[in-house]
């Protein structure tokens, strides 16, 4: 299952992108993100929603794109857990692009994929809290 949202930053580039790509900045601005954690060989432990998650952060392309990927240890059978940011320069402005893939088993699929279409989301979007850190200047 796939979640994407976009969101207009009115902040240069280089400010938006010192905050995505510092995971132990992460917790500011990633909705149930409680620690990043630096384990050895480039590993991460991520507490999120309460669950712990170990994965690798990645630089798929500088300044672009980066995405952190990892399994939950309480439920290994579970595939990737996958969130990936995209910046997309334009003038005057940035485009913050933010992608989530989960496993979610059936039938509980069709329910999040009906909320995450029609449903109001509570409080701000993860990328919602991004703008209002980089536009204020905020660390």
């Amino acid at each position: 299952m796939k979640i994407r949202e976009r969101i207009e930053i009115n902040a240069p580039e280089d400010v938006v992108w010192s905050h995505v790509s510092k995971p132990e900045l992460w917790p500011g601005f990633v909705s149930k993100m409680q620690t990043v954690q630096r384990l050895e060989d480039g590993f991460y432990r991520i507490e999120i929603g309460g669950k712990e998650v170990i994965g690798k952060f990645e630089l798929v392309q500088p300044r672009t794109r980066l995405r952190f990927a990892g399994q939950l240890t309480s439920q290994p059978k579970v595939s990737e857990f996958v969130i990936e940011y995209r910046i997309e320069n334009a003038p005057k402005r940035v485009v913050v692009s933010e992608i989530q893939e989960f496993h979610v088993p059936f039938p509980f699929n069709l329910l999040v994929a009906f909320l995450s279409r029609f449903g109001k989301p509570q409080g701000e979007t993860n990328l919602e809290i991004l703008k209002e850190l980089c536009e204020s200047g905020s660390s």
